[in-house]
């Protein structure tokens, strides 16, 4: 763990509260309206039990790990992300149901979203490239709930939604791996994606590549359905080599993406052997039984291999498998 993020307050430091702590503030208000609105009602009352529920594992987690070790082990921070996503959800229901109701709880909900937007912002700054996101359309956000809340201030051209206040405290920005700073897909693979997509034909994935931090970039950009070999730490026996054989004697998956290991496939090792995972044994088949599509037939030329600008590019190379090929 970073120096300083040990103790009580580690909980907000960047190198946790960036992988699921976005909602807070979102979260902590609906907590405490969720509670002291409802209170008084019955104890079969389901809202406030869901208040209770979701507010009491948020805070039992959060105190353990305030108090314990979870340095070096941020997937754990994937318990926070239950409650808070369920309290961020509920709560957004009620706090919207107070602002068209008017009266003085309806200013919790913009308070809310301007207090979820600076906490953003705060985070983000650990990510100059994504702080413009957050603080431009978290502003925007804030200032419809307001203009929405003073009639004399609004604009017809600031016709404020619910979905619009859901996506400005719910959708922080992404850390793709793979593209450029923007999120965007690079040159060479948006050609390889266009490549691939025109003679997809009836396959159901665009293309099959070994591991998440191969396909994560397109699927994150695009929504393409690429299909990763082996999960995300590249061991998970998904698909296995004799489904993986049978999606494409079936004309399910055409073009397979491979290149060398990466991320939590490279930690986890595998390769060839006892020791071998469905995902190396995959790979090795595909090298063994497909044809290797030139660089010069999405790639526009066929790079000379000296060049070291392209050793990236080299180090990935594109195979057409299955009947017909």
């Amino acid at each position: 763990m970073p120096h300083g993020q040990d103790g009580w307050s580690k909980m907000f430091g960047p190198s946790l509260a960036s992988q699921t702590g976005w909602l807070y503030p979102l979260a902590a208000v609906a907590a405490v309206c969720g509670l002291l609105w409802r209170r008084g009602r019955p104890r079969t009352d389901r809202i406030r039990t869901g208040f209770v529920l979701w507010g009491t594992w948020l805070t039992t987690y959060f105190l353990v790990f305030s108090a314990g070790s979870v340095g070096g082990h941020t997937y754990y921070m994937g318990v926070i992300a239950v409650p808070l996503a369920a309290l961020a959800g509920g709560g957004l229901s009620l706090l919207w149901g107070a602002y068209r109701a008017g009266g003085r709880r309806g200013w919790v909900l913009p308070g809310a979203v301007a207090a979820t937007v600076a906490w953003g912002a705060c985070l983000a700054g650990e990510f100059p490239s994504f702080l413009p996101f957050v603080g431009g359309d978290g502003i925007a956000r804030v200032e419809g709930t307001v203009e929405e809340r003073l009639p004399t201030l609004r604009h017809t051209a600031h016709g404020v939604r619910i979905e619009g206040v859901v996506m400005a405290v719910v959708d922080p920005p992404r850390v793709e791996h793979g593209g450029d700073s923007s999120g965007q897909l690079t040159s060479e693979q948006r050609k390889l994606l266009a490549f691939t997509t025109a003679h997809q034909g009836s396959a159901e994935y665009v293309f099959a590549t070994n591991g998440w931090n191969g396909a994560s970039p397109y699927i994150l950009a695009t929504g393409a359905h690429v299909l990763p070999l082996g999960g995300f730490s590249g061991q998970v026996p998904f698909p296995t080599e004799v489904r993986f054989r049978q999606l494409v004697q079936a004309g399910k998956v055409r073009y397979v993406l491979l290149g060398q290991a990466r991320g939590m496939a490279g930690m986890f090792g595998g390769g060839t052997g006892r020791g071998a995972t469905p995902a190396t044994r995959i790979t090795d088949w595909v090298r063994s039984a497909c044809a290797r599509v030139p660089a010069s037939a999405y790639d526009g030329a066929q790079p000379p291999t000296s060049a070291p600008a392209r050793a990236s590019a080299a180090a990935q190379t594109l195979y057409q498998c299955g009947p017909g090929r």
